[in-house]
């Protein structure tokens, strides 16, 4: 048995099937006689709304970015695909740290894959 990385053809939300869903390939591969997925495929998203992206750009309107505040962050994390919300906790840890929690598009907390895919 070999395995090898999926990707869909259409992206958004469309492309998260549940385990064994995968069962054909579009092309004839030598020495390949069936496909499946053992586990279910995740982390796609939908396109971001007009409505999302308005609440999004007045947002940043709203709360000027400046000099690493609150605002800064969450601004910064709201841009990348995927992000649904944020919440920032200044000195979570002490001086000069902040810890950034965030919640994918569907309202859901980002699964292991995805916030690895972003570091």
């Amino acid at each position: 048995m070999r395995t090898v990385k999926v990707e869909a053809v259409v992206a958004g939300s469309s492309g998260n099937v549940p385990a064994n869903s995968i069962t054909l390939f579009p092309v004839t591969l030598a020495g390949f006689t069936a496909v499946t997925n053992p586990s279910p495929t995740s982390d796609g998203f939908d396109a971001e709304s007009d409505e999302d992206l308005l609440k999004r750009y007045y947002q940043r309107i709203r709360t000027p970015a400046t000099s690493g505040n609150k605002a800064h962050y969450k601004n910064w994390a709201m841009e990348v695909q995927g992000v649904g919300d944020v919440r920032i906790v200044p000195l979570w840890d002490g001086v000069n740290t902040v810890k950034v929690i965030i919640i994918d598009s569907d309202k859901k907390p980002a699964s292991q894959a995805w916030r690895q895919s972003k570091q």
